[in-house]
């Protein structure tokens, strides 16, 4: 199995010196490579979204699409999107 990292970070918005949430979100998924993170791709959804979900979907397009650049193609050899295991940080 192959794991990748994950943070969320909940979009807040100041009224009248109160922090509220926006009800949108930022996902940043990372890979781990020769003990050094690397940074790779950006998801940005509603608070309301599962991450895991998004994280899976956008990875399998990435890995899997047909539509894929090479340059924005991701390939970790032999492993495909079902057998990643994603850790929220």
């Amino acid at each position: 199995m192959k794991k990748l990292y994950y943070t969320v970070d909940k979009e807040l918005q100041d009224i009248d010196g109160i922090e509220e949430t926006t009800g949108h979100k930022t996902v940043n998924v990372y890979n781990l490579v020769e003990g050094e993170i690397v940074s790779l791709f950006e998801l940005e959804m509603l608070n309301e979204d599962n991450s895991e979900d998004a994280i899976f979907h956008h990875l399998d397009a990435r890995m899997n699409g047909e539509d894929i650049e090479p340059e924005d193609r991701i390939n970790f050899g032999n492993i495909n999107a079902k057998d990643i295991i994603f850790v929220n940080l």
